[in-house]
């Protein structure tokens, strides 16, 4: 299907994937190998891109997406438009190859997922969901009082929470694989003392390094590992697992439906976890059924519990609100910028707010606001100054210069997180 146009929006849904969306719109969030937004790429590489979100996060997506339209959609073409919650599949693809003059929406369990829109149907379709922040409520009442508009229902997947997407990651990962088509490619430097199971569902990149004792096993699902990758000896990766570029991996237990970011630093046991780039678990200790933002350093035997001694569902804290996810395994979600202590403790069901420092060890709150600061079990606001000193001082180590932009955002959030410590 030719393409020229597509918006990506963020809907109104999206309490349920913070702390995570901070810094980031929720199709930029990972599951699988890559973001609703890169995976869009895979299938229309071509196309003007417009991307809807929070008025907070404009100036930090014009400067990741210099060439996109961020909350100014192009109106004069037709336009895919795409829930950035929505996992795109060829199936979902194929049934919007629709006639160039048909315009269609498909819906599925009372998700707004995706539609070809035109002209004045186009025009007022964002005039309402600009009005309402993208709520479901009024897309769906909008595209029923349109006759032009064909509405489908087709089974599509569309996340509702973090949790989501942890418990889906595994089939994501198997699905994008084989979307990319790449199995049994094996470019990389490899010990002759590496195991191998199942082959074709193991790739492989340039430049990769693997150290002796290590056995990859796709047995169970798919195993991705990226270019420049180096995993030293006595690894065990068990699939589905997909490991991004640059990622260094210590002796460790890499188990099923875990994804890990580019620039990442692993060793211990992970899984069932998804971290973003330039997050480091590098010691021992286990972190299981979580997921973990940009720039996270947890310390030396650092833990995530992810199962109840009751083996009953997992509750969250957010705030003042206990959330019953009715998921029997869930560890923690930590916000970008976190630091852990050695020996930090995170009961079931942990939510660490952004850039909060555990500077404690042993078993924490399950709920840590943003900007917090642990010691001894009493939480203090962090010092806005020392935590951009350190922000700037941990970039450097990886390349990164702490720029006027991030530096305004970062103060930005700072005063919009402050009721959280109320």
């Amino acid at each position: 299907m030719a393409v020229d146009n597509i918006i990506l929006f963020e809907d109104g849904r999206v309490a349920p994937f913070f702390p995570l969306l901070y810094p980031r719109a929720v199709f930029e969030l990972k599951v699988g190998m890559m973001s609703a937004l890169e995976r869009t790429h895979v299938f229309f590489p071509d196309a003007k891109y417009n991307l809807m979100t929070r008025e907070t996060l404009k100036p930090l997506l014009s400067q990741r997406y210099p060439k996109y339209f961020i909350n100014n959609p192009n109106v004069g073409l037709k336009a895919l438009v795409l829930n950035g919650r929505a996992l795109l599949s060829e199936a979902l693809v194929s049934v919007l190859q629709a006639p160039s003059d048909d315009q269609i929406v498909i819906v599925h369990d009372q998700e707004w997922v995706a539609g070809q829109l035109q002209g004045e149907t186009l025009i007022q379709f964002l005039k309402v969901a600009n009005e309402t922040t993208y709520d479901a409520e009024a897309l769906f009442e909008f595209i029923r009082k349109r006759p032009e508009i064909r509405i489908v229902d087709h089974p599509t997947l569309c996340f509702k929470s973090l949790g989501e997407m942890i418990k889906r990651n595994g089939e994501v990962i198997n699905s994008d694989f084989t979307l990319m088509n790449k199995g049994g490619l094996i470019l990389g430097e490899l010990s002759r003392l590496v195991e191998m199971t199942n082959e074709a569902r193991i790739h492989v990149g340039k430049r990769t390094h693997i150290g002796p004792f290590v056995h990859i096993d796709a047995s169970k699902g798919a195993v991705y590992i990226g270019e420049d990758v180096v995993i030293k000896a006595n690894v065990v990766i068990e699939g589905p697992v997909f490991i991004d570029d640059h990622v260094i991996i210590q002796p460790a237990f890499v188990r099923g439906n875990s994804s890990i970011g580019h620039h990442c630093r692993v060793g211990g046991e992970i899984e069932g976890t998804i971290m973003l780039p330039y997050s480091n678990k590098y010691h021992a200790g286990f972190v299981g059924h979580s997921y973990l933002g940009e720039w996270v350093n947890l310390g030396a035997m650092t833990t995530t519990s992810d199962l109840k001694n009751t083996y009953g569902t997992i509750q969250l804290q957010m705030g003042r609100s206990r959330i019953d996810t009715q998921q029997q395994f869930l560890g923690s979600f930590i916000g970008d910028h976190v630091k852990t202590g050695i020996g930090t403790l995170l009961s079931t069901g942990s939510v660490v707010g952004f850039g909060a420092m555990l500077a404690t060890g042993g078993l924490v709150s399950s709920w840590t606001p943003s900007f917090s600061w642990l010691t001894s079990n009493k939480f203090e606001r962090y010092d806005l100054n020392k935590f951009l000193e350190t922000t700037a001082r941990v970039w450097l180590r990886r390349g990164r210069t702490l720029l006027p932009h991030d530096r305004a955002f970062l103060e930005a959030l700072y005063r919009q997180t402050e009721a959280e410590f109320t």
